[in-house]
């Protein structure tokens, strides 16, 4: 049996967090993940699961930005239909932009996320999904393939400013007609109600 002495010291959530951000700071970034210069909102579930996701800057509806392969994505221009539902009816809690598949133009983005129940505001939950890359710019009409890590929150009233934003962030992508190829990098998208 473990027994915690009451005199030691505590690493609490809150100063592991100011050390991390210390490290950060110190160790800076090599921009590989192309979100650099972004706005993000840090979460934090209060169960260990704390992540940084993209802000829709004032103004901006959608932005997906991140390294997909070595191509960097940056993408403001979406489809001005869409949105997300927490309803248990198929096809079940989804984020869909355009918000029918008769809306699909090559020429724009396509994100289709999904996850496995009712997320609260403020939440972190993983999701599956994929998002189709517009026919110009980087990998021209690519899916890519939301992998294990994937996550997204809806801003609590904490955050204000991103009230109604749908907040995702892609990990372990892969591409491929049956998503089986790896790719490396990472997307993280915000989507403004």
């Amino acid at each position: 049996m473990l027994v915690r002495d009451p005199a030691a010291p505590r690493l609490t959530c809150a100063v592991a967090g100011v050390l991390a951000a210390i490290c950060l700071s110190a160790c800076g970034s090599d921009g590989s993940s192309g979100v650099d210069d972004a706005a993000e909102v840090t979460t934090n579930t209060g169960g260990g699961a704390e992540g940084t996701f993209l802000a829709c800057a004032a103004g901006v509806d959608f932005h997906l930005v991140g390294d997909v392969g070595g191509q960097t994505i940056d993408i403001t221009d979406a489809p001005s239909t869409g949105g997300f539902s927490q309803q248990s009816n198929p096809p079940g809690p989804h984020f869909r932009t355009p918000a029918d598949s008769a809306d699909d133009d090559e020429q724009r983005i396509v994100v289709y996320l999904t996850w496995d129940q009712v997320v609260a505001s403020g939440e972190v939950a993983p999701v599956q999904g994929s998002v189709r890359l517009p026919l110009e710019g980087p990998l021209p009409g690519e899916t890519v393939c939301a992998g294990t890590g994937s996550e997204m929150t809806i801003p609590g009233p904490d955050d204000e400013d991103e009230i109604g934003d749908f907040l995702f962030r892609l990990r372990e992508l892969s591409g491929g007609t049956d998503c089986s190829e790896p790719l490396t990098g990472e997307l993280k998208g915000c989507w403004r109600h």
